[in-house]
């Protein structure tokens, strides 16, 4: 665990963020790095769900995707559990027979991807959980407490930014949110594709061009990807 005065600063930081216009790709992105960062962990991914099924919104880096893919496809996995059942679930190592026996599409994910401990850690909204973080290791771990009280904190700072309406607009606001964050999932993803193959770069490269446009333009990442996929804009 990191020291209090670097956690303090860099929830701080979310939070002060979260307080002004933000787009909501940049804020679930910004969550997803600045946990990875604190926890040292190699990976961070944030689901959320749509009638009752939970669906990749990002995953950091972009080789966790296929873990994230695979747990959305067959709806089984730590995040989903920890969604379904509204509490943390952490895997010290997902090579143990009874986590093969559990989740045997994500464990086989997992392990073609050289990932071994992950936590899952529900976003909620009182008792209703509406989407989940995953934290991964690529080496066996054991997750502590306080890691979860931090990611869980982190969680409820973002759910706080989601639900930025009354108690009686609730629903819709966040309906619109989610829709909004998994549609512009998919432009990023066709358009970090484009982008590292118009330039001979990585998807990561790419992305973190798309990053810096969007910044330097005050712009969402959705509204950049959207004019590199379908108005072929070119970094």
């Amino acid at each position: 665990m990191p020291d209090h005065s670097k956690v303090f600063t860099a929830l701080s930081d979310f939070i002060r963020t979260l307080l002004t216009p933000y787009d909501i790709d940049l804020a679930l992105n910004d969550l997803a790095i600045r946990l990875c960062e604190l926890l040292e962990v190699e990976g961070a991914g944030v689901s959320l769900a749509k009638d009752d099924h939970l669906r990749l919104a990002t995953a950091l880096p972009p080789d966790i995707t296929p873990l994230e893919e695979t747990q959305s496809a067959h709806q089984s996995g730590p995040c989903v559990t920890a969604f379904r059942k509204g509490q943390a679930v952490m895997v010290n190592d997902l090579h143990d027979s009874k986590c093969r026996q559990t989740w045997p599409e994500y464990c086989k994910t997992a392990a073609e991807i050289d990932y071994r401990a992950v936590a899952g850690i529900p976003m909620k909204i009182e008792d209703n959980a509406f989407g989940a973080i995953n934290l991964y290791s690529k080496r066996a771990r054991e997750w502590g407490e306080r890691e979860i009280f931090l990611t869980q904190t982190f969680a409820d700072a973002a759910t706080v930014y989601l639900l930025n309406a009354s108690t009686f607009d609730r629903e819709r606001v966040l309906n619109k949110h989610l829709q909004h964050a998994l549609d512009s999932r998919v432009l990023v993803e066709q358009a970090k594709g484009i982008i590292a193959e118009a330039r001979g770069i990585t998807v990561d490269e790419a992305f973190e061009l798309i990053r810096r446009q969007a910044r330097s333009r005050n712009a969402s990442l959705r509204s950049v990807a959207e004019a590199i996929v379908t108005l072929g804009l070119r970094l």
